[in-house]
């Protein structure tokens, strides 16, 4: 049996988990504020990667400490490690990357390839409009908010087609 991972929730740092790694073993929780801490920090737990649920089914991005080299996604009990040959299409097709709340009844779809075998075909809607509007009322954002931070299939088929899943979490932060 292969050692856990340590996932915090995309787009909701205050849920975690650890996942067995290609199984369904899977325990979230919630990361409480310390009483006696700053008001605004949680807890520290080394983040492996991220996950969500999407469309009825748990999605997982990460890299496995005892195998650093190798990026992993995971739906359901099943785990693609991402290589040179992986590829992905993602529909719709947005017009531009920033969040709007009608784009939270959109259906999509998400495939990822390996070569030219499909291994991977997710329909889903994601149905989040309590967390676009949640996050929508910060008057002055840290950063801008993008499409990507509400659906991780999406980020994964970004870091896919531009190249730069080579670089997502190689160096483990605690967060």
């Amino acid at each position: 049996m292969r050692n856990p991972v340590s996932l915090v929730r995309w787009h909701w740092a205050s849920d975690a988990a650890t996942l067995i790694p290609g199984s369904t073993d899977f325990y979230p929780f919630e990361r409480q504020k310390n009483p006696d801490g700053p008001p605004c920090w949680l807890p520290e737990v080394p983040i492996h990667g991220y996950f969500d649920y999407i469309g009825g089914q748990l999605v997982a991005l990460y890299r496995i400490p005892d195998d650093a080299g190798t990026l992993w996604f995971q739906i359901g009990g099943r785990q693609i490690a991402l290589t040179d040959a992986t590829s992905s299409t993602f529909t719709p097709v947005f017009a531009d990357e920033e969040p709007r709340l009608e784009s939270a009844t959109v259906d999509r779809r998400f495939r990822i390839y390996d070569g030219d075998t499909l291994l991977v075909d997710h329909a889903y809607r994601l149905d989040d409009h309590e967390k676009r509007l949640y996050f929508s009322i910060d008057p002055f954002p840290a950063w801008p908010d993008e499409e990507e931070n509400y659906d991780l299939c999406y980020f994964v088929h970004r870091i896919l087609k531009s190249g730069s899943w080579t670089r997502v979490f190689t160096a483990l932060p605690q967060r």
